[in-house]
């Protein structure tokens, strides 16, 4: 089902729809304004504020997603979703983009900016980001975020692989 998604930092929403979730945490294969893939959440449910399903909005969305369905042209779908357990999907999360050096974009609950970039290392506590500026796409230093405070990430993005190809061009 395709929701409206609601979240307390902000007052725009996201649109997707619901790949795996626990008592915690929920993942969602999110949708852009034309009704393409344009990226995986993970989103803690303490987070969100609202999910709304059969709004006018979303019935144009289903519209837009099965206009790309019939002509086969998604940006992501051939990139699956991983196999996730369950429980504690962020710490599978981060270890997935460990592995596969996956540009990822993360929220924390202590600060309103997001941080984009590569994990460089991870533990128990915390993960070093390798970070990218998204106005220039230069990379800025290391920051280090502890994994408690995560509330957002952002992955297999349409807007992460163009600013990592720009990276890695200039």
């Amino acid at each position: 089902m395709l929701y409206e998604i609601y979240t307390t930092n902000t007052d725009s929403f996201s649109v997707g729809n619901i790949i795996l979730e626990n008592d915690k945490e929920v993942l969602v294969r999110a949708y852009d304004d034309t009704g393409r893939e344009c990226a995986i959440y993970l989103i803690y449910k303490d987070m969100i504020k609202d999910m709304l399903l059969k709004t006018e909005y979303l019935r144009k969305i289903q519209l837009y997603i099965n206009y790309w369905d019939t002509r086969k042209q998604h940006i992501f779908s051939e990139r699956s979703v991983p196999k996730f357990d369950k429980q504690d999907l962020l710490h599978q999360i981060i270890k997935y983009g460990f592995d596969i050096s996956m540009m990822i974009t993360i929220q924390t609950r202590d600060c309103k900016e997001s941080v984009t970039g590569f994990i460089e290392s991870y533990a128990n506590k915390y993960i070093i980001i390798l970070c990218i500026d998204v106005d220039n796409a230069e990379f800025t230093g290391n920051t280090e975020i502890l994994i408690d405070n995560i509330w957002f990430i952002e992955f297999h993005s349409v807007d992460n692989e163009l600013l990592g190809y720009a990276n890695r061009h200039m």
